[in-house]
């Protein structure tokens, strides 16, 4: 059946994110009910059975066991907010692909959070540097 994966990571997306960017990412998030129009969005992330819930997901394999991934609107910072704790079973590698996507909306630098797979006991860190995902 395979194993869970946690996935902790917040990062910042400027003021001027496309809109089709921030209605992918709500409707990810359950905010918004209607499916934006991906057609354009040729990315690896879209051709996963679970995107759409990913960020949703769950399990009782960590003592968080319920998702709270969230989008805000940060009035002072002039930016979106991207919070994200969620987790499951990767059997198409969503998580890495999500992160390649999202890498390429964010202005976060360096550290972003991390990933850990449910039988090991170390986190695997996440870096965004450059427009690309770096793990540690």
């Amino acid at each position: 059946m395979g194993m869970y994966t946690e996935l902790v990571m917040a990062c910042e997306l400027p003021k001027d994110t496309p809109e089709k960017i921030i209605n992918i990412i709500q409707y990810m998030l359950g905010e918004i009910d209607e499916c934006p129009n991906i057609i354009e969005e040729r990315d690896p992330l879209f051709n996963t059975t679970r995107w759409r819930c990913m960020l949703r997901s769950s399990s009782y394999s960590f003592i968080k066991s319920r998702a709270t991934s969230s989008l805000w609107y940060d009035g002072i910072a002039k930016q979106y907010i991207l919070s994200v704790w969620c987790n499951l079973k990767k059997y198409d590698e969503e998580i890495d692909k999500f992160l390649k996507w999202i890498v390429n909306y964010t202005t976060s630098y360096g550290f972003v959070g991390y990933t850990r797979y449910e039988e090991l006991e170390n986190p695997t860190l996440i870096y965004f540097e450059n427009n690309t995902v770096k793990y540690k």
